[in-house]
């Protein structure tokens, strides 16, 4: 078990604070502060240090954090491995963004539970950001998700490409092709922050020395039903991968708008923690996906 003091200092480092540590974790705030000092102590170097009333990590503490998270993401796969040994009962706990889950998952655990009915799931539909918090954390094994995430800090393996397209609604007065001056006139529906295709769309504009500030309008929709429902009405545009509109083209309530200089095309990526132990097993339900979607 990770020494609880670790424990500690892991919320901390998520808080930020010191008292919404302490009540989180049920302890009293000396608690609290005397774990800090006992690990300041024990590796001889300050961890936390206070601007004004802003607390900020020290580069030792992001040091200490990094390999606090390691172990605990490590004692949770042993775990795992041990639980399995024991009771013979695979397990496999892992997540997806919301555009994979809703549209790439479904075909492969149908045909997973079909082969192997006995396995046992834990599956997770989270944005991005929030996908590889559990897995730092251990909370998850491997996630299947879209946006960008840290290469040095995970393993990584394609799963499958799909484009990023501008959809309205078939009966918006828009062109088939637009320039982004144009884009920027109308009403965009976005997701939510943390998610994998705000960060993209984000950054794509940035390459274009442009910034979702300069848009008309932004409203910001967190479920993926309701803002393809809003376009669809006619209510504005939005950005999404073709895989979770491909039905909505095909019955033509929606249609594609090309943007003049912007590169589309995105992947889908399958990651985990470089330091897991089943790696094996990740990769071999990898393999496995891809079989299922013909990549």
């Amino acid at each position: 078990m990770i020494d609880y003091r670790l424990l500690t200092f892991i919320d901390v480092c998520e808080t930020r604070s010191l008292t919404k540590t302490a009540q989180y974790l049920c302890l009293t705030q000396p608690a609290v502060t005397q774990h800090i000092k006992y690990l300041e102590e024990t590796y001889n170097t300050k961890l936390l240090v206070y601007e004004g009333k802003k607390m900020r990590l020290t580069e030792s503490a992001q040091v200490l954090l990094q390999y606090a998270l390691k172990t605990q993401a490590l004692l949770k796969s042993t775990e795992t491995e041990m639980y399995e040994l024991k009771t013979k009962q695979v397990r496999l706990n892992f997540g997806a963004t919301l555009t994979i889950a809703d549209y790439v998952m479904p075909t492969i655990l149908d045909a997973y539970l079909k082969r192997f009915p006995d396995i046992q799931l834990n599956f997770k539909v989270q944005n991005t950001t929030h996908l590889i918090d559990a897995l730092l954390k251990g909370k998850i094994e491997f996630a299947f998700i879209e946006g960008y995430f840290d290469k040095e800090q995970f393993e990584h393996h394609l799963l499958k490409k799909d484009d990023f397209i501008l959809v309205a609604s078939a009966n918006s007065p828009l062109d088939e092709v637009i320039t982004l001056e144009e884009l920027k006139k109308q009403r965009l529906i976005i997701r939510e922050v943390g998610s994998g295709s705000r960060d993209i769309l984000e950054k794509l504009l940035a390459n274009t020395n442009s910034s979702l500030n300069q848009f008309k309008q932004l409203d910001e929709i967190g479920n993926l039903k309701l803002l393809k429902y809003l376009i669809k009405q006619n209510h504005g545009v939005t950005f999404i991968y073709k895989e979770a509109v491909k039905e909505e083209l095909e019955r033509k309530e929606l249609k594609q708008i090309q943007v003049e200089g912007i590169n589309l095309n995105r992947e889908f990526n399958f990651i985990y923690l470089k330091s897991s132990l089943q790696k094996e097993k990740y990769l071999n339900f990898l393999k496995f996906a891809k079989s299922q979607i013909g990549e």
